[in-house]
């Protein structure tokens, strides 16, 4: 049964864990995809030797005209060699999918035999009164996958659930079948808008055995309060045998949520602290989180004074100056001067602690429009690999958002002490 959570502001204070510090060192970050296009929205895994980045390609962050799914791949002896563009002698394409709508958030999970790439895709809405397809029509939004015996031969998409679920991430769960042998069943976190984008907006667990069927399991959260409307983007991730944990997006903040098998009953925790597309990864029993942050909520945030030039404006987001100095003020910043990608640890007293705290580690470098990161753990060197998109090497922008903004994906590599 999902649980409807009061807004409480205490659990968004970040206080020093128990335990010994984690620090977090930028070891480097190189571009991958560096083509004027909007690259974005990224999935990473490692397989059989061989490092997966997935992307969407298009011509700005919005659905219309549409973009498509890519897939890159490079042998994991070769991570630390750089510059390592696509299109060099490192990251090789291996697949382009594309269908006749809107394809965007591909994300990258495999086992022994198979890899798979989950995507949603954009349509517009049946009996849409205009035959034509335009920027402000109503559009809905169906979850597909492709999967691939070898990592370049990739299967044509195929729908999966039903229509206006997006299915954002898959965790595999072991057990002992009534035979004795090990066995693995698959759960997804996916998030349902209703009609279109209203302010009904809910988390839901689907469960598959083979990843093409999926079932209903649970309603795993729903909300229409302001403060805590619109959870989205729901990252699952595995604590302990028996659980299952959560970590959500709100539009101005996070939600945090776990389970006891059969995961019929969710327990969640609302944050203040914005955390948008969050990508988890467990790391000798901690928890970190790689997601859009906004930088005036870090601890270490200094208000810059920068000229107005280096700022992006739209109808949207005006950006009134000084008229003494011809300086923006601080006061002024708007989301997309404030967007950044960072790494936080999710810090727990101990097993049973119910409301974790939030501890910022690094800041990536990052702008505007940015994160929705894919992460693995190198367990061998030590590193924590982020693949993400950001606009900082692109400024200045233009000036409308409707317009062609190009980002580009970066690999970051990560040292983690005290881990």
């Amino acid at each position: 049964m999902a649980r409807r959570v009061p807004f409480s502001p205490e659990t968004s204070v970040i206080r020093p864990p128990p335990s010994a510090l984690v620090s977090a060192n930028l070891v480097s970050v190189h571009p991958i995809v560096q083509d004027g296009y909007h690259n974005a929205f990224c999935g990473f895994t490692c397989w059989r030797g061989y490092y997966y980045v997935s992307y969407r390609t298009g011509d700005s962050h919005n659905p219309y005209p549409g973009g498509e799914i890519v897939i890159l791949r490079m042998h994991a002896d070769d991570v630390r060699n750089a510059p390592v563009i696509v299109g060099g002698s490192y990251w090789k394409e291996v697949a382009r999918i594309s269908t006749p709508g809107d394809d965007r958030d591909p994300h990258l999970v495999a086992d022994d035999d198979w890899i798979w790439c989950s995507f949603a895709t954009y349509y517009p809405r049946w009996g849409h009164e205009s035959k034509a397809v335009t920027s402000n029509m109503t559009r809905d939004y169906i979850t597909h996958i492709s999967s691939s015996p070898n990592g370049t031969a990739w299967s044509r998409p195929y729908q999966v659930f039903r229509p206006g679920y997006w299915l954002w991430s898959v965790v595999p769960v072991s057990f002992t079948d009534k035979a004795g042998g090990d066995d693995v069943v698959w759960y997804g976190a996916a998030y349902h808008t209703g009609d279109a984008w209203d302010t009904m907006h809910s988390l839901h667990l689907l469960r598959s055995e083979e990843r093409i069927w999926w079932t209903h399991r649970a309603v795993m959260y729903w909300s229409q309060d302001i403060l805590t409307a619109k959870p989205s983007e729901p990252c699952l991730y595995i604590p302990r045998q028996g659980e299952l944990a959560c970590v959500a997006r709100l539009e101005n903040g996070m939600l945090y949520g776990a389970a006891t098998y059969p995961y019929g009953k969710w327990d969640w925790t609302v944050y203040t602290t914005t955390i948008h597309a969050p990508s988890v990864v467990q790391v000798n029993g901690k928890v970190f989180i790689v997601a859009r942050s906004r930088r005036d909520e870090l601890p270490d945030y200094v208000p810059p004074k920068m000229p107005k030039s280096t700022f992006r404006t739209s109808k949207s987001f005006r950006v009134p100056h000084d008229s003494s100095d011809g300086m923006v003020k601080p006061s002024a910043l708007t989301p997309m001067d404030l967007y950044c990608t960072a790494l936080w640890e999710l810090c727990f007293v101990d097993e049973h602690d119910t409301t974790p705290t939030l501890r910022h580690l690094l800041t990536l470098p990052s702008w505007g429009d940015t994160s929705y990161a894919g992460t693995h753990w190198d367990a061998e060197h030590q590193e924590l690999l982020v693949a993400y998109y950001s606009m900082h090497d692109r400024k200045p922008l233009p000036t409308t958002l409707t317009m062609m903004s190009p980002s580009d994906v970066f690999l970051a590599r990560i040292a983690l002490d005290n881990v």
